[in-house]
């Protein structure tokens, strides 16, 4: 078991004798790249491009829309560049550098094996997770707002993408897991499911609370509202990615290798329980402040 200090370096500086190598935050795809809470100046920023296959690497930037870039005027201090390193095999064969499939393309978020490790390495060591380093959002420049947030519960990493779409279209698609796809077309929620070789399809009037998938540890939810010409398509996806221990992990490779699971349906909406147990805490906590 590694020491405390030596877990504590693993995910943000190096040890001075046993880091191999810097990895890149989920949300950088370029060297001037990183979402809102990473890189908002747009700084020269850490990242190297052998981390990611070819096609993710032409991953659309996070830069955001000029209304949500920092005003001229505003002299407030930059925060210090964040950075992660991993002391886990450095090749494609060991199963480090696989990623989670982008639940859009337009949504720039690539999250490997390696950042689920080095957290979940963390909190094994006695050392609070640095959760801030997985914890992205922005606005891109197709209109798409989009915010991802890691919690762990029950010695496992969670991850909750909240997105919404201004789609001036009917139809729209967005990956919820390797199995279930869903999106709007002709104005009704439409959900595609592959499970053993079978496609299925179905819709929905207008609203699904909850959709949980029966071959991975993936809850989502979609609403749908129309504004004139323009539809607003507002997801909710939810996931458990497993302990960090290997990359064999049987949640892991359900997430991002599509590989089927057998999920019990007692353990449907548990995530998206916890997530939104989490979001009632925090208005509570918001509303003492106001009340203070």
């Amino acid at each position: 078991m590694p020491s405390r200090m030596g877990i504590r370096h693993l995910f943000s500086r190096p040890p001075s004798k046993s880091s191999p190598w810097q990895a890149n935050l989920p949300c950088v795809h370029s060297h001037t790249d990183g979402c809102t809470n990473h890189n908002p100046h747009h700084s020269q920023i850490h990242f190297d491009p052998h981390l990611l296959p070819k096609a993710t690497r032409d991953t659309p930037s996070t830069r955001d829309m000029p209304e949500n870039r920092p005003s001229p005027r505003s002299h407030r201090p930059r925060d210090p560049p964040q950075e992660v390193f991993s002391a886990l095999p450095r090749t494609s064969s060991s199963g480090s550098l696989a990623l989670l499939p982008q639940v859009h393309q337009t949504i720039p978020y690539s999250l490997a094996f390696y950042h689920v490790h080095g957290v979940m390495s963390q909190l094994r060591g006695g050392v609070r997770p640095q959760l801030s380093r997985l914890a992205c959002g922005g606005t891109t420049g197709a209109g798409t707002r989009w915010v991802v947030t890691p919690v762990i519960s029950r010695g496992t990493l969670m991850l909750e993408y909240a997105l919404v779409f201004t789609v001036e279209t009917g139809d729209w698609e967005v990956r919820a897991c390797g199995h279930v796809r869903v999106g709007v077309r002709g104005g009704k929620v439409r959900f595609e499911r592959r499970v053993m070789g079978r496609r299925e399809e179905w819709y929905e009037a207008r609203e699904v609370e909850a959709m949980c998938c029966e071959r991975c540890y993936t809850d989502a939810g979609l609403r749908v509202r129309t504004v004139g010409n323009v539809v607003v398509l507002e997801v909710r996806i939810n996931k458990d990615l497993g302990q960090g221990l290997h990359p064999d992990d049987p949640k892991w490779l359900a997430a991002a290798k599509g590989v089927d699971l057998k999920r019990e349906a007692t353990d449907f909406g548990r995530m998206r329980k916890r997530f939104q147990d989490l979001r009632t805490l925090e208005e509570e906590r918001a509303g003492f402040d106001e009340a203070d």
